[in-house]
């Protein structure tokens, strides 16, 4: 018999956990932290959002207390370990039906709710998106990246369920600095058998923004031809010119 989904329909809103761990980078952090602002500002009386840092810098720590939002402070290294620990304070300190992954050089457009919202309210384990943005203000290059039959971590949704499940609260590769979404998403399918539904985008709604401090840099992914300037006006945080100065500004502070 199968198992029914666990149902967060008849609640009056989704409690979602956005899950970001910080490292370097302040100035894009900023915009980060503005565009998660504006999610916890959309739509209250359906969407209910927590936001959620993994900081390793005494600065990140400031900002996000600033915000008046949650953080514990982790050591960066390794990453994947960092997540772990963030994982297992989220789900011993917080009441939310899905944690929802965002990078800290990343943007999510509130449209994004509105299309999951069925799936969330119908309690799916898993959803991710079926593609995600990417933009250099520098090089004025976009790019973009369709996961295909696997998984991209930014917009990310897990299902509190799905992840008490996980053993010691050890989602990704605890000694890992790459792969991390990869990771966790065969850990989930091969100990958990969590399947993913992929959401269908066809607007530009989740970026990556791209600068010189990347684990990836934008040439990995397939160019779009779309300008920068075209692909950051879906997102209200800031303009194409004033992005570029604060870039230039985190660039020289380094």
């Amino acid at each position: 018999m199968a198992k029914k989904k666990p149902v967060t329909r008849n609640m009056k809103h989704v409690t979602i956990l956005t899950f970001t761990p910080v490292w370097q980078r302040p100035e894009v952090f900023a915009i980060c932290l503005e565009g998660i602002k504006r999610l916890v500002n959309y739509a209250p009386e359906r969407f209910k959002i927590i936001p959620f840092f993994m900081v390793s810098e005494s600065w990140a720590a400031t900002v996000v207390q600033n915000a008046g939002f949650n953080y514990i402070h982790v050591q960066n290294n390794p990453l994947g370990n960092k997540k772990n620990k963030g994982l297992k304070y989220a789900i011993e300190n917080f009441k939310f039906d899905y944690l929802l992954e965002i990078g800290s050089d990343d943007l999510i457009a509130d449209r994004y709710l509105d299309i999951v919202e069925t799936e969330l309210r119908a309690g799916t384990p898993q959803l991710s998106p079926s593609i995600v943005w990417f933009a250099s203000p520098f090089s004025n290059k976009t790019s973009y990246y369709e996961p295909g039959q696997k998984i991209v971590g930014l917009g990310r949704f897990l299902h509190r369920s799905v992840l008490e499940k996980v053993e010691k609260a050890e989602l990704w590769n605890p000694e890992g600095e790459r792969g991390m979404d990869t990771f966790s998403w065969r850990h989930l399918t091969a100990k958990y058998n969590v399947k993913n539904k992929q959401i269908e985008l066809t607007e530009i709604l989740l970026l990556d923004i791209k600068t010189k401090v990347n684990i990836n840099t934008i040439d990995r992914f397939m160019p779009s031809g779309v300008p920068a300037s075209e692909v950051l006006a879906n997102f209200p945080e800031t303009k194409f010119g004033q992005l570029k100065n604060i870039l230039q500004k985190q660039t020289c502070s380094l």
